[in-house]
């Protein structure tokens, strides 16, 4: 196969017959072909439920222009006959199935030659065991006349899980075998498999991809370790066994657990991880672990792993409150062998926010500990730390203590305001760190300076009222605080307030807004007004300008209190050398306290232009008549009377 080329050369002397010859040569070509060589590697796929696709490889011979494809069936007489010009051809099984039913055979076409067929590619089966495989083959009745075959080549390959694995070869078979064993194959693995017929250079194949039965694991799960420990629990975390150990499909593991000499529990997982509960603080724990696989078989333990659990906390059993400024705590701790030291420490917590700065720390080999000097119904938190072979714990706890009575008075107590009838004082809460519990009310007490007899009234608000008392005297109040308990505490310092002076009545004079003439008539109106404080006998006259003996007109009333008295006076002005007054006599009595002072205010009121005398009806050499326009406007006067108990004016 190939261009090919023949040279000829002609020789002689240089004097040939007399003459001088040149050499010569003359060179012909032949293109030779031989017939193409057979294609190799034909099989089969099915690309559909009633289609198949014949593939190959082209061979290496001449020139190929085409291929042609034989077909047919097993146990069927008769075959069909197709080309294609690409190394492949898609048929139709018309419904016969399997693939391994249907046989085919291929030659490729040249110019002047066509190739042998290929041979038809053997019916395999396949048994296997953990680590070997069994191949057996046998080549179909052939309907095509193609003969024996030269030889079997049987291809095995590695497929997986474990990429790290490389497992393949090829074994060549006389035309004769009918079977091979392949040995050390991996187990629970999958492998390809190709059995090639081979003849005068051409091939077809079967090919089958198996899994090779599971067996134990070889080794243990890998890499055992902690991943978390506390005083009760232990967490550890493995790795998978290795890929190529495996042998099977591990679907848990089995962790084996318990005191180093001691019995074992044994417990599943589906994780590459376990947590044990339930143990004894401070205490070490010996784990192993195996992988178990889908057909329940269990590969062999890890080493034994050593984990200790954390140092407990201790528990606290109890604080008992002693007294309001004392409490017992104890404990036991967490493993129950008695830890080396303990140190105890308490914060204050509250009620109050300032003024109070209570905090320490104390150390202890005992199990308990009782803390003094503490605030009374107060909140503490406490804290029992305990430290072993270098590892802390602690336990913390809040507590307490009781109430006691208030041990300083409300404060700030000041008078709010008074009359002369009454107190009111008010106080502010007792300081938060004398409180020592919940006050429900305050207790008031007082008294007057010139008696012993002492008033006692409970007040729920920081503010009392005290009536019913006697003018212009001095009393003394004291307040104390009264907790949930009914517990009184102590008293405040005496705040002495004195009561006010009674209030004179007010006397007013009005008319009806015209100037007197010497016709007609004219009115006046006396008011007073005795404020409620006031006690005592009010009496108010209308005098004439003939003098006092004269009277126009009176009213009288007792114990008159928040209450006003008219009295109204219609006259004709009278001329007389005196001017004419009427004057408009108002006596009050009034019992102010032995050396007290009082005032009396009167108040004229006049809405035209006259001219009022102001001034006692008695003494006058001491208290000289005034004379006072007015026009539109009010005048005042205020008298002062000191230690009488009768008063009289006029105005």
């Amino acid at each position: 196969y190939g261009m090919y080329t023949c040279t000829v050369t002609t020789t002689c002397s240089p004097v040939c017959g007399g003459f001088t010859l040149n050499p010569r040569s003359i060179t012909s070509s032949l293109n030779v072909q031989a017939p193409p060589a057979p294609p190799t590697q034909v099989t089969m796929s099915q690309t559909g439920p009633t289609t198949l696709r014949v593939s190959w490889t082209p061979g290496s011979g001449g020139p190929v222009l085409g291929y042609y494809i034989l077909s047919g069936t097993e146990g069927v007489a008769g075959y069909n006959i197709s080309s294609s010009t690409m190394p492949y051809y898609d048929m139709s099984t018309a419904g016969l199935l399997p693939v391994t039913n249907n046989l085919i055979t291929v030659a490729a076409m040249g110019t002047h030659f066509t190739s042998s067929y290929t041979p038809i590619a053997p019916i395999i089966t396949i048994t296997t065991t953990s680590n070997t495989i069994t191949l057996t083959w046998r080549q179909p009745v052939d309907p095509f006349g193609i003969g024996a075959v030269d030889r079997y080549e049987v291809y095995y390959g590695y497929v997986g899980p474990c990429p790290a694995i490389i497992h393949r070869g090829t074994e060549v078979m006389d035309s004769s075998a009918t079977a091979l064993t392949l040995l050390g194959m991996q187990e629970f693995s999958s492998y390809n498999l190709t059995i090639t017929a081979v003849k005068n250079g051409g091939s077809s194949f079967s090919s089958i991809q198996i899994v090779t039965s599971s067996s134990v694991p070889d080794t243990p799960p890998s890499a055992v370790s902690e991943l978390a420990r506390s005083p009760t629990s232990l967490t550890i975390g493995w790795n998978a066994v290795p890929c190529i150990y495996q042998n099977s499909l591990i679907v848990k593991y089995l962790v084996r657990y318990g005191l180093p000499y001691g019995v074992k529990t044994t417990a599943e997982t589906t994780l590459n991880s376990f947590t044990v509960t339930g143990l004894t603080p401070y205490t070490s724990y010996m784990f192993e672990v195996a992988a178990v696989n889908s057909a329940g078989q269990r590969g062999p333990f890890s080493a034994p792993f050593i984990m200790d659990t954390t140092l407990g906390p201790p528990t606290i059993l109890k604080n008992q409150v002693l007294s309001p400024t004392s409490v017992l705590l104890s404990w036991v701790p967490s493993d129950g062998d008695g830890l080396t030291s303990y140190s105890v420490s308490y914060t204050y917590k509250g009620p109050c926010s300032e003024g109070v700065s209570s905090s320490g720390v104390v150390s202890t080999s005992a199990t308990q500990y009782t803390m003094q000097g503490l605030e009374e119904y107060s909140t503490y938190a406490m804290r029992v730390r305990a430290e072993r072979g270098g590892q802390v714990t602690m336990s913390n706890t809040t507590v307490a203590t009781l109430a006691a009575v208030s041990s300083a008075p409300p404060s700030e107590l000041v008078q709010i305001s008074k009359t002369n009838t009454g107190v009111t004082v008010g106080w502010g809460p007792v300081p938060c760190v004398s409180r020592n519990s919940d006050v429900s009310k305050y207790r008031v007490r007082y008294k007057s300076l010139d008696n012993d007899t002492m008033e006692q009234r409970d007040s729920v608000a920081m503010t009392f009222s005290a009536i019913g008392l006697d003018p212009y005297t001095d009393y003394s109040f004291w307040v104390a605080a009264i907790n949930t308990e009914g517990l009184v505490g102590p008293y405040s310092a005496p705040l002495i307030v004195r009561t006010l002076q009674p209030l004179p009545p007010v006397v007013t004079i009005t008319t009806d807004g015209s100037s007197p003439t010497d016709q007609g008539n004219y009115t006046m109106t006396c008011t007073v007004y005795v404020p409620t404080e006031a006690l005592g006998t009010l009496t108010v006259k209308w005098l004439g300008p003939l003098g006092p003996l004269v009277a126009l007109s009176s009213t009288t009333k007792s114990n008159v209190g928040g209450e006003t008295v008219e009295l109204d006076l219609v006259f004709s002005p009278i001329r007389t050398e005196h001017g004419g007054w009427y004057t408009c006599n108002v006596t009050f009595e009034l019992y102010p306290q032995a050396g007290a002072s009082s005032k009396v205010k009167v108040t004229v009121q006049s809405d035209a232009l006259f001219q009022v005398q102001i001034g006692p009806t008695d003494n006058c050499a001491q208290w000289p008549w005034s004379m006072v326009p007015i026009n539109g406007a009010d005048v005042d006067k205020e008298f002062k009377v000191d230690q009488v108990q009768r008063a009289v004016f006029a105005t």
